[in-house]
């Protein structure tokens, strides 16, 4: 049961294709600890605190997105298990987690940031092995709104592993990177 408020990012599968990918590909939280940066209306954290997460940390610089996260987690029945912090990406982060999901802004156009999307998703990726326990994932997406290429020489050139998954919706190809350290 999930509501979007007006002003939030809205998860419908009819618009994107983010927020599905990565629910379809999201293994191994059971009993695990889970942050999720960019919560928006809180479609991620409720389905993983849903599935078996022990804890999970909610994530957004927004108070829009912040607020309509708790309250889809209190209309859900796990804001027991739903922390909600601000935090413009890990800035007000502390401890580790067992998974680590990034559904960060994708078009630079459709967003008014400090950084560009590319660099605002290389920050978050450069940031998680801070966070992220040993042999945990982290989740990342990207579309084909604006060009993947540089995501994928910045996770080579880092050296990370990484499996590249790619789904064709909506006229555009949607990429979910599984990244471990």
């Amino acid at each position: 049961d999930l509501r979007v408020k007006p002003g939030v990012f809205n998860p419908d599968p009819n618009s994107t294709n983010s927020t599905s990918i990565v629910l379809s590909h999201l293994s191994n939280f059971e009993d695990q600890d889970v942050l999720n940066i960019g919560c928006g209306s809180g479609a991620i954290s409720i389905f993983c605190a849903l599935n078996g997460a022990r804890k999970v940390v909610a994530v957004d610089d927004d108070e829009a997105a912040r607020n309509n996260t708790k309250e889809n987690a209190i209309r859900n029945k796990v804001e027991n298990k739903v922390e909600i912090i601000k935090s413009d990406l890990f800035e007000n982060i502390t401890g580790s987690f067992d998974c680590i999901v990034g559904n960060l802004p994708i078009s630079d156009k459709h967003w008014n940031l400090k950084l560009s999307t590319i660099d605002l998703l290389k920050k978050f990726i450069s940031e998680c092995p801070k966070h992220i326990r040993e042999n945990g994932k982290v989740y990342a997406v990207w579309c084909s709104i604006s060009d993947v290429s540089p995501i994928k020489k910045f996770l080579i050139s880092k050296g990370y592993k990484f499996i590249e998954i790619v789904e064709k919706k909506l006229g555009y190809n949607w990429y979910l990177f599984i990244i471990t350290f």
